[in-house]
């Protein structure tokens, strides 16, 4: 009977975490983003999308180690630059941001 009660104890911890706020946590998603090339997909994936963004911009290359972003390549503004950054730093996981971007 008491292994019963544990397990059931364990269970419900494991299950009730799933609906706790977390701060790398996407909202509709239960799972947290903590890897790296989960972080970076994000990054890439909401630049991709970012129609104010010239070509060049929208294909900067991302790299993150240890929940840091790194932005290298060529875009056509500081304007541009200083969104690509905002863009990044509002990914959830993302620690910091470190922008080697150069303006052509």
């Amino acid at each position: 009977m008491k292994g019963s009660v544990v397990l059931l104890v364990a269970i419900t911890l494991v299950l009730g975490g799933c609906g706790q706020e977390h701060p790398y946590r996407h909202r509709n998603d239960c799972c947290p983003i903590t890897t790296d090339d989960a972080i970076a997909e994000k990054v890439k994936r909401t630049l991709h999308h970012d129609h104010s963004l010239s070509e060049s911009g929208r294909t900067v290359n991302v790299t993150v180690q240890n929940g840091v972003v790194y932005l290298h390549g060529c875009v056509c503004s500081e304007k541009e630059k200083a969104r690509i950054t905002d863009i990044a730093r509002h990914v959830n996981g993302v620690k910091w941001v470190t922008n080697n971007l150069k303006v052509k």
